[in-house]
């Protein structure tokens, strides 16, 4: 289906004795372009030590990990961080509201072109319905981001509305809950010292 409405008849190329080597050609090439990326993403989330792939420096800390000052600043492992899982839950449910608000929107559209067929306002309506096809997900972004930078009438800039929620009194630490003395206290395992409490032995970067 293109973008006029119209469709096209796909045809099918024999390759012969070809088949298999096209095939092996194809899958290498997803392999090498998709798969193997993505598992090496993956192991580097689970690496305790970067640069190191051997398999004694695998761990989940990152991942489900408590809180240790030694490693990413403090920071408890994704499974465990009440901001990631409080920013994944409302990007799930923006993506949810904008998926029911848009499919409400395609019906609408879709029952006035076919109502109004062969008419000049479904004929906008339909080729104006096709536009987002036409622009990179990317571009809208920018466009986005390019009209929230200054104050669209009524809504406040971008800028703005994160130096509001920043200054919010629930955004601060609350001084009386932090643990001032933790700074002054000697840490028994630290990584200068060469030896880590998640993996329980060396640090290798320490020995260099």
């Amino acid at each position: 289906m293109t973008i006029a409405g119209k469709c096209f008849h796909h045809r099918l190329t024999p390759l012969g004795r070809f088949r298999y080597p096209a095939f092996f050609l194809a899958f290498t090439v997803i392999l090498l372009a998709v798969f193997i990326p993505l598992l090496l993403l993956v192991w580097q989330t689970l690496m305790l030590y970067p640069n190191d792939y051997s398999l004694g420096n695998l761990t989940l800390h990152f991942w489900s990990g408590a809180s240790d000052p030694a490693l990413a600043e403090g920071e408890s492992g994704i499974l465990r961080n009440r901001q990631i899982l409080g920013a994944a839950l409302n990007s799930i449910e923006l993506s949810v509201l904008a998926a029911v608000i848009t499919g409400m929107i395609g019906l609408f559209i879709g029952y006035a072109v076919v109502k109004g067929r062969r008419t000049w306002l479904a004929n906008l309506v339909e080729q104006g319905s096709f536009l987002p096809y036409l622009i990179p997900s990317i571009a809208f972004g920018a466009i986005y981001l390019a009209i929230f930078t200054r104050p669209v009438g009524p809504l406040p800039s971008l800028s703005r509305l994160l130096k509001e929620l920043s200054s919010c009194p629930a955004a601060r630490p609350d001084l009386r809950t932090l643990d001032l003395g933790a700074q002054s206290r000697p840490r028994v395992h630290s990584r200068a010292a060469g030896y880590h409490p998640v993996l329980g032995r060396a640090n290798p970067a320490a020995r260099t």
